[in-house]
């Protein structure tokens, strides 16, 4: 019976943290694959191409690097007013090719909850947990939001070609 109400108090802070922090919904959110980053204005893409490993940060299931830093003026968080807080920041630009360590990483922060909720004693735990997880769930959502666009860009790339009227000499 205790777990209802678990459930409903992790829901409650999760919906606390995403409204506090004011970050964007994950389908503007921005993300990269391969070294393409997509919705991230002109300019600020242009400077992390050059070199992106400079801003790499954070780290998912014992991975370092796995997301952006798209400040490049430095660590100046915008979502939160703690440094390097990255997950609960709209400057982290989240990498696909780390979507299975995110999913991991959420996993853990679940089992925490269900370790902590129980227990008075370690209510800061539960709470940070709780945190943790939400800021993963958006992060996740960014990445299949992101997963879904770069599939649809593909796609319109190949119905262009078989579109375009053969070249003859």
């Amino acid at each position: 019976m205790t777990k209802y109400y678990t459930h409903q108090l992790v829901e409650k802070h999760k919906e606390i943290h995403q409204k506090i922090e004011g970050l964007r919904y994950p389908n503007e959110s921005p993300v990269a694959f391969r070294g393409k980053i997509l919705n991230l204005d002109e300019r600020t893409t242009e400077q992390l191409s050059k070199d992106s490993r400079r801003y790499l940060t954070w780290e998912a299931n014992g991975k370092k690097g796995v997301g952006i830093c798209s400040d490049i003026t430095g660590c100046n968080p915008k979502g939160t007013s703690v440094h390097f807080e990255c997950y609960a920041c709209d400057w982290f630009v989240p990498k696909l090719e780390y979507y299975d360590d995110y999913k991991a990483e959420q996993t853990h922060w679940k089992n925490v909850i269900d370790r902590t909720s129980k227990d008075p004693n370690r209510a800061a735990h539960f709470e940070n947990a709780v945190r943790n997880a939400s800021y993963l769930e958006r992060i996740i959502n960014i990445c299949e939001k992101g997963i879904e666009k770069f599939k649809e860009e593909k796609l319109q790339k190949q119905v262009s070609h078989l579109l375009r009227p053969p070249e003859w000499e």
